[in-house]
């Protein structure tokens, strides 16, 4: 981060996150991108990535909405993460380039929305897309036809992909959640503003709370750590709704409390 906003401050370079993100070496690249290569379709590609972007950067997160026949993917950093401008131009330029690169053929978009003023490089993110950009956007956003998750990959090897998959399960290299936490979470995402009480949870769950919450420790989790986690992961989605409307969804009381929330989730994210 510390890194992206030096970068930031660079008066010359002020296209770097452009550049980079359209930069594919594939001498340099991981495991993950590896195993990107071999899935069948662009569509897998997307859920693979999005199941394991932590590999990338945890600090990322990405919400796809459908929309007729369009698929839109609003990228954001996790709140009070401070990246820069450039750090959001390389994330959502890197996302299109590699699906180029990994399909080979051009990946057409809808449109581009970026939540910042149009900048002096514009024709840098124009030449990049292809397509009509919208500055002073409320959101950060790629629209894509349904169809092109649909292209197939010309490497693509299910037999290499499985390697690679069983390589990062060996490493450990992500998280792997528990049972009763994976329960927690599909319940927070199915109607978080219902299950954010311990009692209503564990009740659907058919547990006491002291059973909730001692399957959770042996988990190395918490309740009011998974229910922070999901409420930062869903204020993503819905940061361009009114206060009283994002109270109500992600189960706060009232905005005095969804407040300290927020104060309290941007103090942690800059103590890490």
């Amino acid at each position: 981060m510390e890194l992206w906003q030096l970068a930031d401050k660079d008066l010359i370079n002020k296209d770097i996150g452009v550049r980079i993100g359209a930069k594919v070496s594939p001498e340099t690249q991981g495991l993950l991108s590896h195993l990107l290569l071999h899935c069948d379709t662009l569509g897998e590609v997307l859920n693979t990535y999005l199941e394991k972007i932590s590999l990338v950067n945890a600090s990322e997160t990405w919400v796809v909405q459908q929309k007729h026949e369009q698929l839109e993917l609003l990228f954001s950093f996790m709140p009070g993460k401070n990246y820069p401008r450039c750090a959001i131009e390389r994330s959502m330029v890197s996302l299109h380039q590699l699906a180029q690169y990994y399909c080979q053929r051009k990946i057409p978009l809808s449109k581009v929305e970026f939540n910042f003023p149009k900048p002096a490089y514009s024709v840098q993110l124009q030449h990049q897309f292809s397509c009509d950009i919208y500055f002073n956007s409320h959101r950060n956003a790629l629209t894509v036809p349904e169809e092109a998750f649909s292209y197939t990959l010309p490497l693509r090897n299910r037999y290499i992909k499985n390697m690679i998959e069983k390589r990062i399960s060996d490493l450990n290299l992500l998280k792997h959640s528990g049972p009763t936490e994976n329960s927690v979470r599909e319940l927070f995402r199915k109607n978080m503003a219902k299950f954010c009480t311990v009692d209503q949870l564990a009740k659907t769950l058919h547990m006491s709370r002291t059973t909730l919450y001692r399957k959770l420790k042996n988990e190395r989790t918490s309740f009011s750590a998974l229910l922070d986690e999901e409420r930062q992961r869903l204020l993503i989605s819905y940061h361009h709704d009114s206060i009283a409307e994002t109270c109500d969804l992600l189960g706060f009381k009232d905005p005095s409390a969804y407040y300290k929330a927020r104060k309290r989730w941007t103090q942690e994210n800059n103590d890490e």
